[in-house]
């Protein structure tokens, strides 16, 4: 049975990469190797992909104390922590249990994806059970030290929830040189993926929508292959000055062919994403999460 569905399968022979996606698929298990089970354990922090009971997709930003996600069987993760009620993946995966995780250190610019069923436990925290664990290469991704220091006296709350955004929001969606993307099969298999490129790397336009470049990456192209099959993706930005959080839900189209004026603004593009908003919700962490940055990943493509 092959780990790969219709839509991924679509891109890969449009692209003419279907062996080479077919040799790189091999590292898609079930499982989670003894390896990748060190790192996790040493990790705070991860970003979830979930659909509402609209078939709206978002993605969540969540965060602790170092063991806040423990291996607890071959194929099971434990986030030892409560989901807050105001973010949509509390209520989303009462109606929809697939998600999508990836685990990122942006220091090491080590990254995996477990994709699988998520159970909530009596005491709030939550169980992911596994069906594909792999690695991701560390394209692409802005070093950055990560802590997580929350307040007891304060409380995260939703500074914003509306159908498009702010002035503020938009220079925020400008300057920005990282996001995550969270994306489903016709069939409501989930996954998140990490985006990075310089600053400006993607644009907010008059007329609301976004667009960003798809650069050379592992060629396997899950969220193309879901985007192709349902356009309802999620995107979560993170303010690295405050810690504060921007999520994003709305449909995504793939530019396959662009023209010189796409080019020059998207160097290094291999093709563009467009994405429409629909809900945009940015959250006040409180100052819980602090980061600070080291450096641009080297892989990112240069202003023309």
């Amino acid at each position: 049975m092959s780990v790969f569905h219709s839509g991924e399968r679509l891109v890969q022979e449009l692209l003419g990469v279907e062996e080479f996606a077919n040799s790189v698929g091999t590292m898609i298990k079930p499982t989670i190797s003894d390896r990748f089970e060190a790192f996790l354990n040493e990790q705070n922090m991860l970003m979830i992909g979930s659909m509402d009971k609209n078939g709206q997709v978002w993605s969540s930003f969540i965060a602790g104390d170092p063991g806040i996600i423990q291996v607890i069987a071959p194929n099971k993760i434990r986030i030892n922590t409560k989901i807050n009620e105001f973010d949509p993946l509390f209520s989303n995966i009462e109606e929809n249990k697939e998600i999508g995780v990836v685990v990122i250190n942006l220091v090491s610019r080590i990254r995996m994806r477990i994709n699988g069923v998520i159970s909530k436990n009596s005491n709030g925290s939550i169980e992911v059970q596994a069906e594909q664990v792999y690695g991701n290469c560390p394209k692409f991704i802005q070093a950055r030290n990560f802590s997580y220091k929350p307040d007891i006296n304060k409380q995260n709350k939703v500074a914003y929830r509306e159908k498009n955004l702010t002035q503020s929001q938009q220079v925020w969606i400008n300057q920005s040189d990282t996001f995550f993307i969270a994306s489903s099969s016709s069939e409501g298999k989930m996954d998140v993926s990490h985006r990075g490129g310089m600053p400006g790397f993607i644009k907010v336009f008059e007329n609301g929508s976004l667009m960003f470049p798809d650069y050379s990456g592992n060629n396997l192209f899950n969220t193309l292959g879901n985007i192709v099959q349902n356009p309802k993706v999620g995107l979560l930005f993170i303010n690295f000055e405050n810690g504060d959080i921007l999520q994003l839900s709305g449909e995504a189209h793939v530019i396959w062919e662009m023209n010189d004026d796409m080019l020059s603004q998207f160097p290094g593009a291999e093709r563009l994403v467009e994405f429409q908003v629909k809900e945009v919700i940015q959250t006040d962490t409180a100052g819980y999460y602090q980061w600070e940055f080291i450096k641009y990943s080297p892989f990112n493509p240069k202003a023309i």
